[in-house]
């Protein structure tokens, strides 16, 4: 029997921001934002000012599109993501990982928005607004590997580049090598 996809394993607890580096942080950024301010003059609020705009009515409409998109597919659970992908084809443990990596970066990320349950053909720069470079999908693919049991060794090879959807995501990660851990943990062994 296989081992079920919902023993994935555990991700790399990642460094916190302390209360004090935070605070550090903030003093820092509003030490620059004030020598900008003073080294142009007045003209200088002008453009935070539209910036500030800009910013916000960019984040409102991401929103409001994402709210939308929450509401077509409410009642969507990963089961309905599954079922996009041959099962005899692909590794549920992927399937089950790119999920919960996108869940992670977008829902977790934003508990005050509407979940959004994912689909095989969201593009992931477009539709989730998660990858701007190829440094965010490699920082994706690499949380999903690790949940997976996948080596992203040789992963300029890979027959499913570019990833351009969440689909291309699980195809991409499936055809990568397995660890040798995810090797010991196909088969449950009585």
């Amino acid at each position: 029997m296989r081992v079920p996809s919902r023993f994935l394993f555990p991700l790399a607890a990642k460094p916190r921001l302390s209360l004090p580096r935070l605070l550090l942080a903030i003093i820092i950024v509003g030490a620059l934002i004030g020598g900008v301010i003073a080294a142009l003059g007045s003209g200088a609020w002008w453009v935070l000012l539209v910036l500030l705009i800009v910013t916000i009515v960019s984040n409102r409409r991401w929103r409001m599109r994402r709210a939308k998109l929450a509401e077509q597919r409410a009642g969507q659970t990963i089961c309905q993501f599954a079922r996009a992908f041959d099962i005899s084809l692909v590794d549920s443990w992927v399937i089950r990982a790119v999920w919960l990596t996108l869940d992670n970066q977008l829902n977790q990320s934003m508990p005050s928005a509407p979940a959004l349950a994912f689909a095989a053909g969201d593009r992931l720069d477009e539709d989730l607004e998660l990858v701007g470079d190829d440094d965010d999908l490699y920082e994706l693919l690499q949380e999903a590997a690790q949940r997976c049991g996948r080596d992203l060794s040789g992963l300029e090879d890979n027959p499913w580049l570019p990833v351009l959807t969440v689909g291309d995501m699980v195809r991409a990660l499936n055809a990568q090598p397995m660890t040798p851990a995810r090797q010991q943990r196909i088969v449950i062994h009585p």
